[in-house]
């Protein structure tokens, strides 16, 4: 079974671990020693790591690893602190999707690389033979209301065999655009993340 690392980003200034409340995030108690404040910092860990919350003065994670893309848990800890930061200066709101996709029939996370990059190019251009060379694709794009950055490499902790496919969407907010209009487009994420890795296969 898959696994995905999925990470909801507010970005902006002046957050302050006080404005929130650590339990109420993820409706449960950190993890016994978990759970670290130190001045502007918070960084806190649930269900044995699988959950995580972290505030600095510039960024809030809330991160869940499940076997879903964005689960509904992770989209109501984000409500609830969507709701705890109130009317603070949110600037950016990011979803992120890590995943390791298993390849099987002989293929590999490096020979799907190599199979998506003009090689010879490469190899014309470093000098270095094309087979010695283990690419990483990365696209930028706008869709629908999103910025999106994809990432595909081969996988360091299968040392290559799993393809490791990164999205990452994101929308700036602006003075008609809220943090609840930005968490409207989180359908719309999680669907295009499930065509990408219907495509890969």
């Amino acid at each position: 079974m898959m696994m995905h690392v999925n990470t909801i980003v507010f970005a902006g200034q002046n957050f302050d671990p006080g404005m929130f409340d650590h339990q109420e995030v993820f409706d449960r108690r950190p993890d016994p020693g978990r759970l670290v404040i130190a001045g502007p910092v918070l960084q806190c860990s649930y269900e044995g790591g699988t959950k995580s919350f972290s505030v600095t003065p510039d960024r809030i994670d809330i991160r869940q690893d499940a076997p879903e893309v964005m689960p509904q848990a992770l989209k109501e800890a984000v409500q609830r602190v969507a709701d705890m930061a109130g009317r603070s200066s949110v600037t950016d709101v990011g979803f992120n999707c890590d995943t390791a996709i298993p390849r099987d029939d002989g293929d590999t996370g490096t020979t799907f690389c190599r199979s998506v990059v003009r090689m010879e190019a490469l190899d014309r251009l470093l000098g270095t033979p094309a087979h010695s060379i283990v690419p990483f694709v990365v696209s930028h794009y706008t869709r629908g209301a999103l910025r999106y950055i994809v990432r595909l490499e081969s996988e360091f902790k299968s040392q290559g065999q799993n393809l490791f496919v990164a999205v990452n969407g994101s929308q700036q907010l602006n003075r008609s655009t809220s943090v609840a209009d930005a968490l409207l487009q989180l359908s719309a994420f999680r669907s295009y993340v499930g065509e990408i890795h219907a495509r890969i296969g």
